[in-house]
Formats: C-alpha cells, sequence, structure tokens
C-alpha cells in the first residue's frame, strides 16, 4: 500500500480508540499496517533501489544514489497527501494534547515502511525480525498495475468517506 492509503486506512481501523492513550492509538495503527498489507495491491517503484529477483523474494543488492532524491521526494509526497487529507478531516485542535494522539496514528501506519530502509542498510539486531515479519504478513500476489492501483484509490475513497461520515 501506499502511505496514502496506510495513513487514512489507520484513522478509520482506530477510530474506536480515538480519545484513549495515544500509545494505544500507535500501536492499533501500526496493527492497521500488516492488516492492509494482506490485501493485494501495487506499490510505487522505488527507482534508486537496486534488487535481485521480483516480489517478497528479491534481494537488495544497493542504491543508485543519483535516483534517491527522486524515491525519496516520491515517498515525502505520499506521505503529506495522506497525512493533510487526515489533518483536515478530523481538524485535530493545535495543541500537544490533540496532535500527539494524529502523530501516534500517523507514525504507527508509516513506521514498518519506514523500517525497510533501515534494515537495508542496518540488517543487524531485532531489524530482520522486523523485515522478515513485514514480507511474511505482505501479499505475495501483485495484481496488474490497473487493478493494483485501483484497490488502493478504492479503498483510500472509503477510507475518506467513512471519516467524513460516520463518527
Amino acid at each position: 500500500m501506499i502511505l496514502t492509503t496506510h495513513i487514512l486506512g489507520a484513522a478509520v481501523l482506530t477510530k474506536p480508540l480515538w480519545g484513549l492513550h495515544p500509545a494505544l492509538l500507535f500501536v492499533g495503527a501500526l496493527a492497521s499496517h500488516y492488516l492492509l498489507d494482506i490485501i493485494p495491491h501495487r506499490d510505487y517503484e522505488l527507482n534508486a533501489i537496486i534488487r535481485e529477483g521480483q516480489g517478497k523474494t528479491a534481494k537488495f543488492l544497493g542504491v543508485r544514489h543519483n535516483r534517491l532524491f527522486g524515491d525519496m521526494l516520491k515517498i515525502a509526497i505520499d506521505g503529506a497527501v495522506g497525512t493533510s487529507v487526515l489533518f483536515f478531516i478530523i481538524r485535530p485542535e493545535i495543541s500537544i494534547a490533540a496532535l500527539v494522539p494524529f502523530g501516534a496514528i500517523v507514525l504507527g501506519a508509516v513506521l514498518p515502511d519506514m523500517f525497510q530502509p533501515v534494515f537495508w542498510f542496518f540488517p543487524k539486531g531485532l531489524m530482520p525480525f522486523i523485515h522478515r515479519f513485514h514480507k511474511w504478513v505482505h501479499t505475495a500476489y501483485e495484481p496488474r498495475p490497473s487493478i493494483g492501483f485501483g484497490v488502493q484509490i478504492i479503498l483510500t475513497a472509503v477510507f475518506i468517506f467513512i471519516l467524513l461520515y460516520y463518527s
């Protein structure tokens, strides 16, 4: 899933927990990431990553530094869109008390994907376990792009609808 879908999905799936401790929101958003990754979908290509193989069996070989900026920009825009849409839908107060729970949802929603580059460069300690778990949960089936991205567009629209119209 793209980050926008993860962020909005986490908000929907943690909605029953809103008002509770931010740590519960974080854990719920983190769990939502893995739940959403079970659904067959497509991710956008990261052109800086050099891999051998495809999908779950791909092996990380390195980074094309001349393409890193474009990928980082793509990821930043994706995360900013999801965060902004969520912000404008729920309109939290501009206070620590309101922004900490909001941040817990966003961080929990995207953290597993943010750990991927950390694993590539630091494959020690807890990172191999986290990486293997993420790959295990992630669907092995990648539908063709029109279906894979269509699934995410539909999910994102449903999540926005739920956030706007169901309280």
